[in-house]
C-alpha cells in the first residue's frame, strides 16, 4: 500500500482504533527485531512483560526503577526502523522498550470516536483498557470523569480553576446542557 494515500490513511486510522486483542507473537517478533537493529543488549531483547493498560505499564516501570526521576534510557533513542515499528504498531498497544525490560500493553477493549475519528463519548469512557483504566474524552479533548458522567455537579469553582481553556469550555457546555435537560 502506498503511503499518504486515502487507503493508507484509512488503514492506519483503523489500526489506531482497533480493539482486537494484541497479537503477542507478532508484537514480540517486532520487538526482538527492533532490539536486534539497535545493537544494544547484544542485539537480544530482554524479558517482555505484558500488561493490560498504559497505567499498569507505568506502575510496573516505577516499581522497577523507582519514582526518583531516574528514567531508564529507551533503546530506540537513536534508531529509525520503520518496518519493525510498523509491525509492532499493528500488533499491540503501547510499548516501552528499555535495556533491562520491555513492557507491552494490550490494545484498548473499547474505543468510542466522533465523526472526525477523535476519542469521544457522552456517557462514559471514550477509551477503556481490559483492566478498567481509561480516559473520558469529548471530541478528542481529555476531560475529568465528572464532566462526562455527572456534569450537573460541576461547580463554578471547578470550572474556573481548570487551567485548560478547552476543558473549561467543555465543562461549561456540558453543565449547561445537563441543567437544561433537567429543567425540561
Amino acid at each position: 500500500m502506498i503511503q499518504n494515500t486515502p487507503e493508507w490513511e484509512e488503514a492506519w486510522a483503523g489500526i489506531g482504533v482497533s480493539t482486537e486483542r494484541a497479537n503477542r507473537p507478532q508484537a514480540e517478533a517486532a520487538i526482538r527485531k527492533l532490539y536486534e537493529l539497535t545493537e544494544v543488549c547484544d542485539g537480544k531483547a530482554p524479558e517482555i512483560l505484558w500488561v493490560d493498560s498504559p497505567d499498569a505499564a507505568i506502575k510496573l516501570i516505577v516499581e522497577k526503577y523507582g519514582d526518583q526521576g531516574e528514567t531508564p534510557k529507551s533503546v530506540l533513542s537513536n534508531v529509525t526502523t520503520f518496518n519493525a515499528e510498523q509491525e509492532l504498531a499493528c500488533a499491540c498497544g503501547w510499548v516501552w522498550m528499555y535495556y533491562e525490560i520491555c513492557v507491552a500493553t494490550e490494545r484498548p477493549s473499547l474505543i468510542n470516536v466522533d465523526d472526525k475519528n477523535r476519542p469521544h463519548c457522552e456517557s462514559g469512557p471514550a477509551i477503556l483498557f481490559p483492566d478498567g483504566w481509561g480516559s473520558h474524552c469529548v471530541h478528542g479533548v481529555r476531560v475529568p470523569e465528572q464532566v462526562v458522567v455527572s456534569p450537573k455537579t460541576l461547580t463554578d469553582e471547578q470550572i474556573n480553576n481548570e487551567p485548560n481553556t478547552k476543558v473549561q469550555q467543555i465543562m461549561r457546555e456540558r453543565r449547561l446542557v445537563a441543567n437544561a435537560v433537567e429543567n425540561n
